[in-house]
């Protein structure tokens, strides 16, 4: 089971989204909505958004493609810069969108893992 938390910071323009736990399609679509109410708060032309992905755990084709859909519907919303942090580890699962992002293919796309 999945959780999110998401605060807004007016005072450096930045949406801070915080997932936990293996996800599955009712906790996607609890965090699409909750990002949603909290969206309507903000001008995402003028926000950065960081998405901390330290507890949430990156060992299987499925979690790397629901990060891939994040920045796919944050890149649709046209905020200024995209932040994902994740944990760093030897046992990541061999998957394009993190070769795309650690290549920096993305250009509004910031990849820190700790």
């Amino acid at each position: 089971m999945g959780s999110h938390l998401i605060q807004i910071n007016p005072y450096d323009k930045r949406m801070n989204i915080k997932i936990e736990g293996l996800f599955n399609e009712h906790d996607w679509t609890e965090l699409l909505q909750s990002y949603q109410d909290n969206r309507s708060l903000i001008s995402p032309q003028s926000y950065n958004i960081e998405l901390d992905c330290l507890s949430f755990p990156l060992q299987s084709d499925y979690q790397w493609h629901l990060l891939e859909r994040c920045y796919n519907f944050f890149n649709n919303e046209s905020f200024r810069q995209i932040s994902f942090i994740i944990n760093q580890s030897k046992q990541h699962v061999d998957h394009s969108f993190r070769q795309a992002a650690l290549n920096e293919q993305f250009a509004n796309l910031q990849w820190r893992e700790v």
